[in-house]
C-alpha cells in the first residue's frame, strides 16, 4: 500500500527541488523578531501564503501552480523568541539548538572560513539579540520581475507587524556591497538556465525519494534504497519528516507535541565560495596528461560524468 502524505502540511520546498520545476531565481531573506506576540502574528500572516506540497496541474487534488513560492524556517533563537515553551524546545537537536557558530570546529570552519570572515549578518550580538537571525524565509519564482514581486509583499507584510520582526541586513554581494537579502539563481549558459551547479557537473539527480512522494516510482532508481533482488523502493518518510517511522523502524526524536514536529524537518543554510577557477585551472593541467582527458579526470573525481551526469561504472567511456 503506498503511503499517503498530508501535503497540504509539508513545505513545497521539502519536496520539490524548485529549480527543476522552472524557477530558476531565488531570494534568501533573514530576520529578526523585536516583539513575541507582533512576531506570532507576522508568521501567522506568511503561513497563509506558504507554498505546500500539494501536487501543480489541472488534475483532481491539484493547484495552479504560483508565480512564486514562499517557504518559511525558524532558528532555535527565534523559537524562544516567539515564546515556545520550554517543555517543546528542550526536544529539538543539540546541533539545531547550537547553530553552526558554536559548532565551527567539528564543521572545520577554521582560518579563511571561520567566523570572522563570514557575511556581517552572521556576527549576531548575543547580548541585545537584536542582529541574530531568527527567521529564514526562502522566494523562488518564475522570473526576476516576479521575484521582485516577492519580496516587496515580504516588505509589505513586515511592515503590516511594524516593531515586531526586522529584515537584517548584511548579506555581501559579489562587489563588495552589503545587502537586506541573498539572490541566488541556476548556473547560465548564454543566458538560459541550466540544470548544472557551478564545478560544471549535471546538477539535482541524486536528490532522496521517500515514501510518500508524488510519483516517487517513476524516479525512485537509484535515489531510493535497493532492495536485496536488486529492486528499488523509497526510502522511509521519517528520514526527512519527523513523525513517521525510519529507516531504523522507529519514531526519530521530535520535540512536543506532536502538532508542532510532525511532516516538520530541519534545513541547513550554507553560503559556500567555490574556486572554479582553481578547479578548471588543475584540470586543464592534468587533463593533457591524464589517459582520457580532463572530461574523464572530472568524472574520476564524482563517478559521473559531467555533462549528463551517466554514472561511470555504466559508462566508463
Amino acid at each position: 500500500m503506498t503511503k499517503q502524505l498530508d501535503l497540504t502540511d509539508i513545505q513545497g520546498n521539502v519536496i520539490r527541488a524548485y529549480g527543476r520545476f522552472g524557477y530558476p531565481v531565488a531570494r534568501y531573506v533573514f530576520l529578526n523578531i523585536r516583539d513575541s506576540e507582533l512576531g506570532r502574528a507576522f508568521v501567522a500572516a506568511v503561513t497563509k501564503r506558504v507554498t505546500t506540497s500539494v501536487e501543480w496541474g489541472d488534475g483532481e487534488g491539484q493547484i495552479k501552480q504560483p508565480n512564486w513560492t514562499v517557504n518559511i524556517a525558524f532558528a532555535y533563537q527565534g523559537l524562544k523568541e516567539l515564546d515556545l515553551p520550554r517543555s517543546s524546545l528542550i526536544g529539538f537537536s543539540g546541533e539545531f539548538v547550537a547553530g553552526m557558530k558554536d559548532r565551527r570546529d567539528i564543521l572545520g570552519d577554521d582560518g579563511a572560513s571561520s567566523p570572522e570572515h563570514w557575511d556581517p549578518i552572521w556576527v549576531g550580538n548575543r547580548e541585545t539579540r537584536e542582529r541574530d537571525v531568527h527567521i529564514f524565509i526562502s522566494l523562488n519564482a518564475r522570473l526576476p520581475a516576479l521575484l521582485e514581486e516577492s519580496y516587496q509583499w515580504l516588505v509589505s507584510v513586515v511592515a503590516q507587524h511594524q516593531g515586531g520582526v526586522v529584515i537584517l541586513g548584511g548579506h555581501r554581494a559579489d562587489d563588495g556591497q552589503l545587502l537586506d537579502y541573498q539572490d541566488v539563481q541556476v548556473v547560465m549558459e548564454d543566458g538560459k538556465p541550466t540544470s548544472k551547479e557551478h564545478f560544471g557537473y549535471t546538477d539535482g539527480i541524486g536528490d532522496p525519494v521517500f515514501e510518500g512522494t508524488p510519483n516517487y516510482d517513476l524516479n525512485v532508481h537509484g535515489r531510493g534504497k535497493q532492495m536485496a533482488d536488486g529492486s528499488w523502493e523509497p526510502l522511509a518518510t521519517g528520514e526527512f519528516l519527523l513523525g513517521h517511522i525510519d529507516e531504523a523502524h522507529e519514531y526519530p526524536p521530535a520535540p512536543q507535541p506532536v502538532l508542532l514536529s510532525r511532516n516538520g524537518t530541519y534545513i541547513v543554510y550554507r553560503k559556500l565560495h567555490e574556486n572554479v577557477a582553481t578547479f578548471d585551472a588543475y584540470l586543464d593541467e592534468h587533463g593533457k596528461k591524464y589517459p582520457g582527458g580532463k572530461e574523464l579526470l572530472a568524472a574520476k573525481f564524482v563517478g559521473r560524468w559531467r555533462d549528463n551526469g551517466a554514472p561511470l561504472v555504466k559508462a566508463p567511456d
